[in-house]
């Protein structure tokens, strides 16, 4: 079986779980000689970004891979490593090799919408702080600490709530700590991203002044950066991007080294289906996963895009019997969001 070709497809949708916004990815299907094709994810998600990915796959790994042996992963992913050297570690080639979040305009629309999905089978809620709408949250402690609160009274002592300050909250080192530390109070899981990534000095102070696990890592594009995270002792749960990471090889590295050192794997797949599908094989296949984020609200990349749309049964989700990671995209679905 030989490649003979990569086509990549920039799509475009308002995704309901981001209050309508527009996101965009790009998806590529490699097609083989013998009629079998595959798909994967790159989450470029800007318009530019998207078309330097594209860029990159038709001019660079195109020609590099044509006529290669697809099974032969880990040479593949070498190779196209080695091509893009120069700007793919920690740049945009990376995702070219390649949860619940829940923000309401008042604490009860919040409390009522995720005790919603708890009564419908969900086990776990994470609050997104510092997204787009029209709530506080993540731009007023005093709410965020309410908000974990109410909800925590709401649903009961059973059911995990994680905190995901995100890029939209702009704490300092002692608001994160204060607020976390009242958090805590209310039995929170962990605490994701409540600094920037480049503060690591605070993240060790961060983990040293709080109880709860500390999750990050999502925007890291490859090894070395965990690597670095992992070193450096101030995170506890890892979130990995198979369409950031240099795919799914580029996933399996690093929760083999998370792995290793006694850490958490936390899987990010929150763009389309074929996403979903890659990080839950790849997170039933890790003994340091624990759980694994579903969007709660219907949306076309993940209930349009395949037959078997990805969602939980008491709580419980299941990977596809089908071939390969089993997301199968619909030509008309591609065709109704690609975008030139």
């Amino acid at each position: 079986m030989k490649i003979t070709g990569l086509r990549p497809f920039i799509l475009r949708w308002s995704e309901p779980n981001d209050f309508n916004h527009e996101r965009m990815t790009v998806l590529l299907r490699v097609d083989t000689d013998v009629g079998v094709s595959g798909w994967g994810e790159a989450i470029a998600m800007w318009p530019e970004a998207c078309r330097a990915t594209v860029a990159i796959i038709a001019d660079g790994f195109a020609p590099l891979l044509s006529g290669r042996d697809p099974l032969e992963v880990n040479a593949c992913w070498q190779d196209m490593k080695a091509h893009s050297w120069w700007y793919g570690e920690g740049g945009i080639a990376a995702p070219a090799c390649a949860s619940l979040h829940v923000n309401h305009p008042t604490i009860d629309d919040s409390v009522a919408a995720i005790a919603g999905y708890i009564e419908g089978g969900f086990r776990s809620a994470k609050l997104g702080l510092g997204k787009r709408g029209a709530s506080r949250a993540g731009r007023d402690p005093d709410y965020d600490v309410a908000l974990v609160e109410a909800l925590r009274q709401a649903i009961g002592p059973e059911p995990q709530i994680m905190v995901d300050a995100g890029n939209g909250t702009r704490w300092d080192l002692d608001t994160a700590i204060r607020t976390t530390l009242r958090m805590e109070a209310f039995g929170i899981k962990w605490m994701e991203e409540p600094l920037h990534p480049s503060m690591v000095a605070e993240h060790k102070a961060f983990k040293a002044a709080v109880h709860t696990l500390v999750a990050a890592g999502e925007r890291e594009w490859g090894f070395a950066g965990y690597q670095r995270w992992i070193e450096c002792g101030a995170v506890d749960v890892f979130g990995i991007d198979p369409a950031r990471v240099e795919g799914v090889t580029g996933f399996r590295a690093i929760a083999s080294a998370v792995e290793q050192a006694g850490k958490i794997v936390n899987a990010h797949a929150w763009s389309t289906a074929v996403l979903t599908a890659a990080s839950l094989h790849l997170s039933l296949a890790s003994l340091a996963a624990i759980l694994f984020e579903l969007k709660p609200i219907p949306g076309p990349m993940q209930f349009d895009l395949i037959d078997e749309p990805f969602w939980h049964d008491h709580g419980l989700v299941r990977a596809s019997g089908r071939p390969g990671h089993g997301a199968e995209p619909k030509p008309e679905v591609i065709e109704r969001y690609s975008v030139a």
